[in-house]
């Protein structure tokens, strides 16, 4: 049994063949320069482009006090990053640990407390040895004021608001969730009320007078606004790296 044979349909029949291609991406490939390589900006890992974008907003904010020549601005810049150091250190207790914690500003203020009184002239102790003397009187005054300095307070403070924060978590540490929060909450309150009352210590609500500003290698910040916003600057950019 034999077969015919199939005409074959000749190639100018044959409808021409279609190859899909890829449409093009609506994404664009901006080339970066890192590390002395220019690769586009897709290709960057995660690590690389997290350290570009903070590099360029750390240098941006460097910059800053050349922009704003009236300082104006640099003091709102600086007590924002004032709340920044707060919040990150919430973000441990809150964030990290999963604690409620609604007190954490009171350490905050303990600790500026501790530093206002030493660099101020507002609390009067007789241990001179642990300071420098700044005056000695004698009859209505007694004894002699101390004066502590800004550098030395600073890590004085935090072991301060350390030590309180042992002293206030150790009992505390079998309650959470809503108990943590009245328990913090309440310490919180407390906190603010004992300072604005204690005016033989504190000034009351009148504040702390005459507290010294920072100087460093002889150099005093006074009222100048560019050296706090550059310390707060560097506090925030060490904590956060």
């Amino acid at each position: 049994m034999s077969t015919a044979p199939v005409n074959e349909v000749p190639d100018s029949l044959k409808p021409p063949a279609f190859v899909a291609e890829p449409a093009a991406s609506a994404s664009v490939s901006i080339p970066v320069r890192v590390f002395g390589f220019r690769m586009p900006w897709a290709r960057l890992s995660t690590a690389r482009r997290t350290l570009l974008g903070w590099s360029v907003a750390f240098a941006l904010l460097l910059a800053l006090p050349l922009v704003d020549t009236n300082g104006g601005d640099l003091d709102s810049f600086a007590n924002a990053g004032t709340y920044v150091l707060l919040a990150l250190g919430l973000n441990v207790v809150v964030g990290f640990a999963g604690l409620l914690d609604l007190g954490y500003a009171a350490f905050f203020a303990l600790g500026a407390y501790a530093y206002g009184l030493a660099a101020s002239f507002q609390l009067k102790i007789p241990w001179c040895w642990l300071g420098q003397v700044s005056q000695v009187k004698f009859g209505n005054i007694d004894v002699a004021q101390l004066h502590f300095s800004y550098w030395i307070m600073l890590p004085i403070a935090a072991l301060l608001c350390a030590t309180f924060g042992i002293l206030f978590g150790a009992p505390t540490l079998r309650l959470r969730g809503d108990y943590l929060a009245i328990v913090t909450l309440g310490f919180g309150e407390i906190v603010p009320i004992v300072l604005r009352n204690s005016s033989a210590i504190t000034n009351g609500a009148q504040g702390l007078p005459g507290v010294a500003t920072p100087a460093i290698f002889g150099f005093s910040f006074g009222f100048d606004s560019r050296p706090f916003y550059y310390l707060i600057l560097c506090l925030v950019a060490l904590i956060v790296f």
